[in-house]
């Protein structure tokens, strides 16, 4: 029954009738043509590899890379693989033990039944090959002979293994097209080792057949997100390294989309539309990546283009902050290319630099990432160090898409008033409407609790995390502001209207509200302003509620599981880390309570990561009204 309930409502979301055509034709391809490559695999071409432009220098990859033992062990979510260079099954969930290693027809597996593949994040993780370009850098940085026959070795497993169309590692289109790049970078610097090496020439048709799959399986439509731009960036990067039949007109296709994708994605201030901290910055290191493979073509970008990539940077920066990020919205941990060993890497911070080198922004970190390295080369290498590295100017800013960042004295505040996600489904979306986020002298101490899971199997869980009981926002009658159809679909999406977004000479205000319980038939709307009184240093955030007769509202405060300091006494609530201690009062605390692991219903927990649960203080306060109600809570640093 979950089966046809989910059909039914994906059916409600899509756009008729364009999408029913493609729906069509994905069936076809799906159950007929794919059937008939996976039994005989098309044509490959003669390839011819362009002259790749960057250029890279030992010495400088010595100084990046680690020693060869830290590069064995590669976590992911709670696993650990103890030694990359001995994997030999790339189909299996190592967290429950499940294998689908069997060569099938790649839509005979049912990649979303736990007891046929286990969870499928824990198999699709490691078959993105992130470690692959990571382990040729270092046999190319340091001539390392042994360790390149044994990675060309695992190469040339890894082609048997998952032959086109016949793993489950050719069941998802963004899967496909992250490794893509994880195997176009390794190619590269194994050609630079050894130009002759036997594992070239099936890397090569094992990457044009991953451009086949691609051009031929875009997520197209209400699925076009994320995975859309993970394939386009797959398709663009393998059509602008090899020089083939299709290459010219699977290129500009791919490139046309990506482009599209920009306005479609993407607001006009640079934010993903997702709403989400995470994704934001792994889609934007698809277009870091296309702008540089795109080089190759000698064919430039649109300066429209180039200006929003440019802002979209500038959000990551906004949220990188120092290291101090902000997270907001659903997180996979997922990543492009990711340097497994670095413990400190950060998508946020690796993009600022970036920033440095594609459009000359001031550069605020110390150090280029392996990341950073393998995308620009030693010529942005020598930009980054030959930019001096300057001091970041915390400041107030307010973005029309919804997100104001108040930079106050020795406060920051995160005030979301963006869009609940990207529309139709709003797949990665949280009911996180006019949320409030607190740091003070870098503590955080209002968070938000994360992900922790996407497998149906915690339905319950995840429906908490992103429910607004997992906010610090407010409830009406226990409803989400918006309705959850299902994992990864929601309805009666509420429109946010920004009333105003202001920066004064004694105060900062922004006041933004939302209709998400009327579309559900509740008449009331949610306004919330949030004001900083300069002189005083005092944060002040109301709330109104009006309407029409009576509800019951639920106010929510979450709070960081590392403070030590946790006191509520009638209206007024101390949160302390140290010697770092605000004050937060209001007459609703008066009816609230601290919940802590609670169950039945879920409240105070948090998610660091995927796939890790701990508890945490949550404050609920309840208050029944008629029409209307007010709510106002200051919040002061306690000398």
């Amino acid at each position: 029954m979950r089966k046809y309930t989910w059909y039914l409502n994906r059916w409600l979301a899509m756009e008729h009738p364009g999408e029913d055509f493609f729906r069509i034709r994905q069936f076809y391809q799906h159950r007929v043509t794919d059937k008939k490559h996976a039994a005989n695999p098309p044509h490959i071409p003669t390839l011819k590899a362009r002259k790749f432009l960057k250029q890279y220098s030992r010495s400088s990859l010595k100084s990046i890379l680690p020693a060869a033992d830290q590069l064995e062990i590669y976590h992911y979510f709670n696993q650990s693989i103890p030694n990359v260079l001995e994997i030999d099954n790339w189909s299996i969930d190592r967290k429950n033990n499940i294998d689908s290693s069997q060569k099938r027809f790649v839509h005979e597996y049912k990649y979303k039944e736990f007891e046929s593949v286990g969870e499928i994040k824990y198999v699709f993780e490691p078959a993105r090959l992130h470690y692959f370009p990571v382990i040729a850098s270092y046999a190319y940085a340091f001539d390392d002979q042994e360790i390149l026959d044994a990675l060309t070795d695992k190469i040339q497993l890894f082609i048997e293994e998952n032959p086109f169309l016949r793993s489950i590692n050719w069941s998802n289109g963004i899967e496909v097209g992250i490794r893509s790049i994880n195997l176009l970078y390794t190619r590269i610097f194994v050609s630079l080792f050894d130009p002759s090496n036997p594992v070239l020439k099936p890397l090569d048709d094992y990457l044009y057949l991953s451009a086949h799959y691609l051009v031929n399986h875009l997520s197209m439509y209400s699925s076009a997100n994320n995975h859309l731009l993970a394939e386009l960036c797959g398709l663009i990067a393998i059509c602008s390294f090899y020089e083939f039949p299709e290459s010219d007109n699977w290129y500009h296709l791919s490139m046309d989309g990506l482009i599209q994708e920009l306005n479609h994605q993407f607001h006009e201030d640079g934010f993903h539309k997702e709403g989400c901290t995470h994704y934001h910055s792994e889609v934007v290191s698809y277009y870091i990546c296309c702008l540089s493979f795109s080089e190759l073509r000698a064919e430039p970008w649109h300066e429209e283009a180039l200006k929003r990539i440019k802002l979209m940077l500038n959000i990551s920066q906004e949220f990188w902050n120092t290291g101090r990020t902000f997270h907001i919205g659903d997180s996979d941990e997922g990543h492009l290319l990711y340097p497994y060993f670095d413990k400190t890497f950060s998508d946020e911070a690796s993009l600022t630099r970036d920033a440095v080198v594609l459009f000359g922004t001031p550069r605020y970190t110390d150090n280029f990432d392996w990341k950073n390295y393998i995308i620009h080369g030693e010529q942005g290498y020598q930009k980054f160090n030959a930019s001096p590295k300057q001091q970041i100017e915390l400041k107030t800013a307010h973005y029309k898409s919804g997100l104001s960042f108040i930079r106050e004295d020795e406060f920051e505040m995160l005030f979301d008033a963006s869009p609940l996600g990207l529309r139709p489904l709003a797949a990665h979306a949280h009911s996180d409407a006019l949320q409030i986020l607190l740091n003070y002298r870098g503590v955080p101490f209002l968070i938000d609790p994360g992900t922790y899971q996407y497998h149906w199997k915690f339905q319950e869980v995840r429906d908490y995390f992103i429910s607004v009981h997992a906010h610090n926002t407010i409830s009406i009658d226990g409803l989400n502001q918006a309705s959850i159809v299902q994992n990864f679909n929601w309805k009666d999406l509420p429109e946010l209207i920004i009333k105003e977004q202001l920066i004064e000479k004694d105060e900062i205000r922004v006041t933004a509200e939302h209709n998400g319980f009327i579309l559900q038939t509740v008449p009331i709307m949610h306004r919330r302003i949030v004001r900083y009184h300069r002189q005083d240093q005092t944060f002040e955030i109301i709330d109104l509620l009006f309407g029409e007769k009576e509800h019951t509202c639920s106010y929510y405060l979450h709070f960081n599981p590392d403070l030590d300091i946790i006191e509520l006494n009638g209206d007024t609530l101390e949160l302390g880390k140290g010697a770092v201690i605000i004050k937060l009062k209001s007459e609703i605390f008066n009816n609230a309570e601290i919940k802590k692991g609670a169950q039945g219903p879920m409240l105070g927990w948090y998610s660091d990561s995927y796939d890790r649960l701990q508890e945490t203080s949550t404050l609920v306060a309840e208050k029944k009204f008629e029409n209307k109600l007010e709510i106002r809570m200051l919040i002061t640093a306690k000398e």
